[in-house]
C-alpha cells in the first residue's frame, strides 16, 4: 500500500440499529477515526449499476460499475463512453475512497 493511502476491505451487511452497532464496536475497543455519512440513490442503466452519493462534508459523487466484465479493454471503453455521454470528463474522476477523503479533510483542520 503506498504511503499515505488507506486500504479497506469492504463487506456489506444490513444493520437495523445503528446506535447498537456503535455500542458493540466501542465495547470491542474500536476507535472511530472518521464517519462517512451518505445518502445513496441506486440506478440500473443498460449494463451498468449507477450510484449517486450525497456525502456529508464532501459533496456529490457518482459511482458507475459495469455489471458483467468479460473483456477489460472493451469494458473500460464502454464505461468511458457512458461517462462521455453523461458529460463527465477525466478531470472529474476521483479514485480516493470517502474514508480517505474524510481523514484528509480532518487532518487539514
Amino acid at each position: 500500500i503506498p504511503k499515505g493511502k488507506y486500504f479497506a476491505e469492504e463487506h456489506e451487511v444490513a444493520i437495523s440499529d445503528g446506535s447498537m452497532m456503535d455500542i458493540i464496536l466501542k465495547n470491542l475497543k474500536f476507535k472511530e477515526e472518521a464517519r462517512v455519512d451518505k445518502i445513496r440513490s441506486k440506478y440500473k442503466y443498460k449494463d451498468f449499476n449507477i450510484d449517486i452519493d450525497e456525502v456529508k462534508g464532501l459533496g456529490r459523487f457518482i459511482e458507475v460499475e459495469l455489471i458483467d466484465v468479460k473483456n477489460k479493454k472493451k469494458s473500460l471503453a464502454k464505461l468511458k463512453g457512458l461517462l462521455d455521454d453523461l458529460g463527465i470528463t477525466k478531470n472529474y474522476y476521483e479514485n480516493t475512497r470517502y474514508l480517505e477523503m474524510m481523514l484528509l479533510k480532518k487532518n487539514k483542520k
